[in-house]
């Protein structure tokens, strides 16, 4: 800055206030435009230090880069050193060492260049932020000269870096270039071409094969060759119903001899399947209940074999029950039934009978299935005894029958039942006189509870009901209490507290000083009195201001309700609650019910903080059964127990009621009555009396019945019987005159089989239909030689249709070959795919002779990679480089004349 403008900005500074006075000719402080002065050169020098240090980074980046072309120069040598080695490699494995080796190398110099680039990149950006803080620190020069001059350098300095990273980017570029042209590089595109014209060639091979076969598509399905099809076919069509007539013909003559014999068989046949049969069933009244639960309500798979589902439907109607109780159902007929309109049994279309469904044989089934179910009652009903521990009864055979051993046990364990009969039935009886009374009381019990519907309680609900709305109202009073009524109650136990110390002092005073009141203790004690009644009258007065009208109406009607509860509760489940209050009757246990109407708000309200589980309970449905002690039982336990006893043994006890209502019985049973699950009763040493009654009784029958199944079973197999001796005579008669038929037909049976070879449609016309049923042929194949001849004739008559055909061709257009899928749809296409097949072939003819051009002209002189050789790459680094040394030179300038500029605004 020259000396003339220093001075003129100097005295603008020191003039730049009116107020401004001289005091004197030496002034030691500085002007504040000095200070500013320095405060500009100073960011101005910072600046061009960072900005140096920034262009001497990039400046190694760019040394480097001169270096570029000497190391892929260096790693071009090794690249052909190791090429070298791979011609020499005698292994695949040698030549596997060399191929990595050489990749490397060359990834290791590309890895390098990426680096490289990257650094430059980097430090490029870090000079191009100094340049920028540089030319903003231009706003400290206040010289417009040095300013604008300033301003057009670092624009200078802008461009020359810019060309120089544009330059580096080349170099970079060219290098990479460079190394593809590496020897291997060109064996591997030559064998690349050398592939595409083998895969040329085989889609040649392909498509000439193809061409082949749609020429020989288009001749087959000329509308010429399709007709001549056509009527060959019908020629062999003819030909066939001529064979098929003659065979035919040779079946009728025999038709005279057959006609007397098939009458014979029909006349037998229309009587032995008249439906004129019929089957009284004549249950015994002993079994009728168990015959009619087993055989038509359960299983009557037999009965329906017999006398069909629309019989055994309507004898459901036909049934009517006494209902014992609940469970216990006894099942008898309205009218004795009857199976009516049977048949003795079918003849097949081929004259035979299966002898297994005539009708006798169906009886003695069912008959058999009657005696086996009267032997598993029998059986059943001994093993079900033989778990009564106290008899030590051995077991019964395994077989189906009852052996003479059999009936010997069942006598020995007959007296046994006779024996205890009577007791089992005396318990029973007491048993079910205690249930009938404990479910009286239950019931008594559960309506007084308020039990409508399943478990629930409109009594428990009313007590919940009402303890939430004390619990709310509680929670209003509450709210409603003086903000210092802590502070009074707490005043009282204070002073309660000092009148509680007063008052034994006082007490252990002689009776002439406690009435001395000059005495200190006596006054002190009358003193705690007052203090006690002063902190009472405050906390009264302060609630007199509180209204607790709402309160007291929730705590009563809570009292009121659980007044009628607890003798309810208790009634039902034996339930009793107790508690202890503190403060309240010496601080004892008592019984809620018997102390609940002396108590005050504050003890009331420090019952219901107890909770509903101590001061009600739970649901009363899941309180506890005590199987050892009746102490705590309400009603509804002593009727699970009874219940219990009765039917399912004590050992067995639920833990809660709900389990034992569950399970107990909710029928009153009549003295005189008695039921229980046979399949599910267990006679142990504490088992229900019911159950032991019930297996004793059920001994008893079974043992008592077991005649009446077996009778019933052998008059069935005597009905069986008669209805085979009227069987035996037309069965014997009808396979006399099949023999004598079929000695007729067997010799027609190979002439049966050529006639639907030939035609499979006359299996079911006369007279081969007749024929073939009489001699057992079921079935026959679905179509015959003229079937298959129809369909082909069909086929081609309709050959336009689709045909669906899928094939590939090809195209070949500037340099590029292009695959084409196409589907010849009906025969209409074919042509049209014969055109594209052959113009395929002469593209791939084109586009093979162009790649064996390529192979050929394929050297390492004329190879290019992005149309330039590799002297035009090599040529353009050299270039390349010069430029960038012609650019660091420009730069180098510009910096010079920056430095020298700057060194003068900041003398």
């Amino acid at each position: 800055m020259n000396k003339k403008f220093l001075s003129v900005v100097l005295f603008g500074a020191l003039m730049a206030g009116s107020s401004v006075t001289f005091t004197g000719c030496i002034d030691n402080d500085e002007p504040a435009g000095i200070e500013e002065l320095r405060t500009a050169k100073a960011a101005l020098i910072k600046a061009n230090e960072a900005y140096r240090l920034a262009e001497a980074e990039w400046m190694k980046v760019q040394v480097e880069f001169e270096q570029v072309k000497v190391e892929q120069q260096k790693v071009q040598l090794e690249i052909d050193k190791l090429n070298l080695e791979i011609q020499k490699a005698s292994s695949d494995y040698e030549i596997a060492l060399w191929e990595a080796k050489k990749d490397s190398v060359v990834k290791d110099f590309e890895g390098k260049l990426f680096e490289l680039q990257k650094t430059a990149a980097e430090n490029e950006t870090a000079y191009l932020k100094a340049l920028a803080e540089l030319e903003a620190a231009r706003v400290y020069v206040t010289d417009s000269v040095y300013s604008k001059k300033l301003v057009a350098i670092t624009g200078e300095l802008k461009k020359v870096s810019g060309k120089i990273q544009e330059t580096l980017a080349t170099i970079t570029g060219l290098s990479n270039n460079l190394l593809k042209f590496s020897s291997d590089s060109i064996a591997v595109a030559k064998e690349f071409i050398a592939a595409d014209i083998k895969s040329g060639q085989s889609k040649l091979a392909n498509d000439s094969v193809t061409l082949a076969e749609f020429k020989k598509l288009a001749a087959d399905y000329s509308s010429d060759a399709v007709d001549a099809q056509i009527v060959d076919i019908n020629k062999q069509i003819i030909a066939i119903d001529k064979k098929v007539a003659e065979l035919k013909q040779t079946i009728t003559t025999n038709d005279a001899t057959k006609a007397p014999i098939e009458q014979a068989i029909s006349k037998q046949k229309v009587t032995f399947e008249k439906d004129n049969q019929s089957v009284a069933l004549n249950v015994p009244t002993a079994i009728e209940s168990e015959f009619i639960s087993s055989f038509i309500k359960e299983d009557n798979t037999l009965l329906v074999a017999l006398a069909g589902e629309q019989w055994v439907t309507d004898q459901k109607q036909n049934i009517q029950e006494k209902t014992v109780n609940v469970d216990n159902v006894v099942y008898s007929f309205k009218t004795a039934p009857v199976i009516e309109n049977l048949q003795l049994g079918s003849v097949n279309e081929d004259n035979t009978i299966n002898e297994k469904n005539v009708l006798s044989a169906k009886i003695e089934n069912f008959a058999t299935e009657v005696k086996t179910h009267g032997i598993e009652l029998y059986k059943g009903a001994y093993k079900k005894l033989a778990m009564v521990t106290i008899y030590n009864l051995p077991s019964l055979s395994t077989g189906e029958d009852i052996t003479e051993e059999d009936k010997a046990k069942v006598a020995v364990a007959l007296e046994k039942v006779n024996a205890d009969f009577t007791t089992a039935e005396t318990t029973y009886k007491a048993d079910t006189v205690a249930f009938n009374a404990a479910y009286a009381a239950y019931k008594t019990a559960a309506t007084a509870y308020g039990i409508t519907q399943q478990l629930t309680s409109t009594i428990e609900q009313n007590v919940k009901t009402k303890w939430n709305a004390y619990v709310n109202a509680r929670k209003a009073y509450e709210n409603s209490l003086p903000s210092n009524i802590l502070t009074l109650q707490a005043a009282i136990e204070t002073a309660e507290d000092e009148l509680k110390t007063k008052k034994d002092a006082y007490d252990k005073l002689p009776a002439d000083d406690k009435k001395d009141y000059t005495n200190s203790t006596v006054q002190e004690y009358l003193a705690a009195q007052d203090k006690v009644t002063e902190a009472k009258a405050a906390y009264d007065k302060a609630m007199d201001k509180v209204d607790d009208t709402k309160l007291q109406a929730a705590q009563k009607a809570l009292t009121d309700e659980l007044t009628a509860y607890y003798p309810k509760r208790k009634a039902l489940v034996g339930d009793e609650f107790k508690i202890t209050i503190i403060g309240f009757n010496e601080d004892k246990e008592f019984v809620i019910a018997d102390k609940l109407a002396s108590l005050d708000a504050e003890q009331f309200a420090k019952l219901i903080e107890e909770g509903q589980e101590a001061v009600i309970g739970s649901e009363w449905s899941s309180v506890s059964v005590n199987q050892n002690s009746t102490d705590e039982d309400g009603a509804a336990q002593t009727w699970i127990k009874a219940s219990y006893k009765l039917y399912t043994g004590l050992a067995k006890l639920p833990s809660t009621v709900n389990g034992g209502l569950k399970a107990a019985k909710t029928a009153i049973l009549p003295l005189d009555e008695v039921y229980a699950e046979i399949s599910s009763a267990v006679v142990s040493s504490s088992d229900a009396s019911a159950s032991v009654y019930v297996i004793l009784q059920n001994a008893k029958n079974a043992f008592s019945t077991i005649d009446d199944w077996t009778s019933y079973a052998e008059s069935l197999s005597k009905t069986a019987a008669e209805k085979a001796a009227l069987e035996a005579p037309i069965i014997a008669e009808i396979a006399k005159q099949k023999e004598a038929l079929d000695a007729i037909n067997e010799p027609l049976r190979d002439t049966i089989y050529e006639i639907c070879k030939l035609d499979a449609e006359q299996f079911e016309k006369d007279p081969v239909k007749n024929v073939a049923a009489a001699l057992g042929i079921e079935t026959m194949n679905k179509d015959g030689e003229k079937q298959v001849l129809a369909v082909l004739k069909t086929t081609l008559q309709n050959i336009g249709g689709e045909l669906g055909i899928k094939y590939t061709y090809y195209t070949y257009e500037e340099g590029v070959l292009k695959s084409n899928n196409v589907t010849i749809e009906n025969t209409s296409g074919i042509s049209d795919a014969v055109t594209k097949i052959e113009n395929s072939i002469k593209a791939l003819n084109e586009y093979i002779a162009d790649k064996k051009d390529d192979l050929a002209s394929f050297d390492n002189e004329s190879v290019t990679i992005a149309n330039k050789t590799k002297a035009q790459y090599e040529a353009e680094l050299a270039n390349a480089q010069e430029a960038l040394k012609g650019y660091q030179a420009a730069f180098d300038a510009l910096n010079k004349a920056k430095d020298e500029l700057i060194a003068a605004i900041t003398k």
